[in-house]
């Protein structure tokens, strides 16, 4: 009698797909809620108080919105098992049946002959599979083309959050490696001698409204890719871009008070995390003295 002992079981894995979103009903809960109509803001506590309103109010809406999809974590298959393969591999079966039963020299050399076939289509499946990849991966962007090689990977242990540090130790979390990154190309240079930042323009109100107009935040806004990798936030631009109707007010609001007390880090959050480059389109040369809300990263 024979005790074989199998693993656990692996749960299915829980997400939520953007696309299977009910907008209709996401605008709903976030027309309901009157906690993003605030725009009495003045000090830094109310600053970092409302940036988490809204960035609660959008993932609960989001999540209630959007049914959770299960799936499945099974083995996939190679993308070069196709089913031709499959269907050659069926035959072989049966022909090394068919040859074992009846012991004929002329069905060992039709099973060999088809052995030598199958190898030919598997190499050739192979070659193809690997050169679609290829493909497919040069097509996109050079971010998106990392995680695509690295998702290809069944190892979940190689993620982009890790790099190597100076002791050879390999950084445990997000921000440990921008910690790492930004030490080791954005330290001090001892040639160079240092530079003095740029002194701040007079905060006015003309000023204020130049840079935070809201034709131009909303632009800022709409040149983000709607399904751009989500930030530490967990918030994809469509989520925001969706929302704008009902944020935009109180984000206009946080944006100029962050500017006119100086905020530089809102929340406690990573003092590493850079700016969104579409968003920058909002600062003028020596305008670089206030932060902009993370959920808008």
């Amino acid at each position: 009698m024979f005790d074989i002992t199998t693993g656990p079981k692996k749960e299915p894995k829980q997400i939520r797909l953007v696309k299977n979103t009910d907008w209709d009903r996401f605008d709903e809960i976030l027309s309901n809620n009157p906690n993003l109509n605030n725009t009495q803001i003045n000090t830094t506590t109310e600053i970092d108080h409302n940036i988490d309103i809204i960035n609660t109010a959008l993932k609960e809406a989001f999540e209630e919105a959007c049914p959770i999809t299960y799936i499945s974590s099974s083995v996939r298959k190679p993308p070069w098992l196709t089913r031709e393969v499959e269907e050659a591999q069926r035959g072989i079966r049966q022909k090394l049946i068919t040859a074992r039963k009846k012991k004929t020299d002329a069905l060992w050399l039709a099973l060999r002959e088809s052995n030598k076939q199958y190898n030919r289509l598997i190499s050739n499946s192979q070659r193809n599979a690997w050169r679609t990849f290829c493909q497919e991966t040069e097509s996109v962007k050079e971010s998106g083309r990392m995680n695509k090689i690295l998702k290809s990977c069944n190892d979940n242990k190689h993620t982009l959050e890790a790099v190597y540090k100076p002791n050879g130790d390999i950084t445990k979390n997000a921000e440990e490696t921008l910690e790492v990154m930004t030490q080791t190309h954005f330290k001090d240079s001892v040639t160079d001698p240092p530079v003095p930042p740029p002194g701040p323009l007079p905060i006015t109100t003309t000023l204020l409204n130049t840079i935070y107009s809201p034709d131009r935040i909303e632009e800022a806004l709409k040149s983000f890719d709607p399904l751009k990798a989500a930030g530490p936030d967990t918030l994809k631009p469509i989520i925001i871009q969706k929302a704008w109707t009902h944020i935009k007010d109180i984000t206009r609001t946080i944006m100029t008070k962050n500017h006119e007390t100086h905020t530089f880090q809102l929340c406690g959050k990573n003092p590493l995390e850079s700016f969104s480059q579409s968003l920058e389109k909002l600062t003028t040369t020596n305008q670089n003295h206030f932060a902009l809300s993370p959920f808008l990263l």
